[in-house]
């Protein structure tokens, strides 16, 4: 893969469909964790120069850890059924409290998300860190969401 970890790990998210509906959050991030471990080695078995770069793909635990961290520069948040105010005030605070941490913040949402929901959350990170889904901001950390969604995940086997 070309460009930047963060460009590579956002198209490997991009990529993931859920192997099942899962009741709780571990079970999405378990889910991901292995496919983002999966496909980042399987990346570097096709690199032509210099030895292939391992990647360290871990579960992380802490008040300012997200989910999933990768070569602790990337954080992987995960949000099962974020339907509430207070839930994604929630969210925003702890986008907050990662941005000491990682470069790169990419939050998945998984179940049940509203559009509303979706484009609140993408307004509220661009107002806080200006780079929302370019990740050329002079702010903080890129961030970036990505939808997976029941919703999301239908509109996209219909295509």
């Amino acid at each position: 893969m070309f460009g930047s970890l963060c460009d590579d790990v956002l198209s490997i998210i991009k990529r993931w469909v859920p192997t099942k509906k899962y009741s709780r959050e571990a079970g999405y991030r378990d889910d991901l964790m292995e496919f983002i471990r999966r496909e980042l080695k399987r990346s570097q078995q096709n690199i032509l120069f210099g030895p292939p770069r391992t990647h360290l793909v871990k579960k992380e635990s802490g008040r300012h850890l997200a989910d999933i961290g990768i070569d602790e520069d990337i954080g992987v948040e995960l949000k099962l059924n974020l339907r509430k105010k207070a839930e994604m005030d929630r969210l925003e605070g702890q986008v907050s409290g990662f941005t000491r941490e990682y470069s790169c913040i990419i939050v998945v949402l998984c179940g049940e998300v509203s559009e509303e929901i979706v484009e609140e959350l993408k307004y509220r990170f661009k107002r806080s860190y200006g780079n929302v889904g370019f990740g050329l901001g002079l702010q903080g950390p890129r961030v970036e969401i990505v939808r997976k969604d029941e919703a999301w995940i239908k509109r996209g086997k219909k295509k």
